[in-house]
């Protein structure tokens, strides 16, 4: 058991510059609190069983092919009666610029996200107690379509979908995307959030112990996790 104010704060990246970035631009971790990083996969964390209070997992699940496993995982990993919180975004993400290359080619173009029902099953299937879902679809303006293409490659977002074009794009498809749309462009972000709790016994795995759809958890209880015991 650790002393309060000793709780650790770990930050888990597969990028290791990512990290460095991280730990660099944002030095408002929790005063107090013990920082550290690893260099891990979500999907196969070092950490001990049952050895975490609270998971806090912000725009990972884009990244991963198998968001079951991240979910599996993070339910490994969480002290029983804590609770996982997480956001991603939706299929609705990027819609336009799928229209705009549906004009272009037949290949695809945008890897598929999936559907927070999708999602919701995925950790009920883990284990997880009454989880909760939400979305909404925001419109974020950029001044040109050059410009999003610019952040979508400085994100790191590569296509690997399926159906994407093999080899490389033609000087020709280029031109027609950036000309596709003349001046400002809108785009929808579908914003999705969820949280669960672990149940305090495994026994009920794999199923919902909470048919009424009501759970409570107090904010008390939530600064006990956060801190520890």
């Amino acid at each position: 058991k650790k002393r309060p104010g000793t709780t650790d704060v770990i930050g888990v990246d597969l990028s290791h510059d990512m990290l460095c970035a991280a730990v660099s631009t944002d030095r408002s971790w929790l005063p107090g609190r013990r920082k550290k990083v690893l260099v891990a996969d979500a999907a196969l964390l070092p950490l001990a069983d049952n050895s975490v209070n609270l998971v806090l997992c912000n725009q990972v699940l884009p990244w991963c092919s198998q968001p079951a496993r991240v979910f599996n995982e993070i339910y490994r990993v969480l002290a029983p009666g804590c609770a996982v919180f997480w956001s991603s975004v939706g299929p609705d993400t990027l819609r336009e610029y799928r229209q705009c290359w549906q004009h272009i080619d037949d290949a695809e173009h945008v890897f598929g996200l999936l559907d927070m029902h999708d999602l919701g099953d995925d950790m009920l299937a883990a284990g997880f107690d009454a989880p909760v879902m939400d979305r909404e679809n925001l419109t974020i303006k950029y001044p040109s379509m050059r410009a999003l293409v610019r952040e979508l490659r400085g994100s790191g977002a590569v296509n690997v979908a399926p159906g994407r074009r093999r080899g490389l794009m033609s000087p020709a498809a280029s031109e027609k995307l950036l000309n596709a749309t003349p001046g400002p462009v809108e785009i929808t972000l579908e914003l999705v959030q969820g949280h669960g709790w672990k149940p305090d016994s495994d026994a009920g795995k794999g199923r919902n112990n909470n048919p009424s759809g009501e759970f409570t958890f107090s904010l008390e209880q939530m600064r006990k996790s956060i801190k520890g015991s």
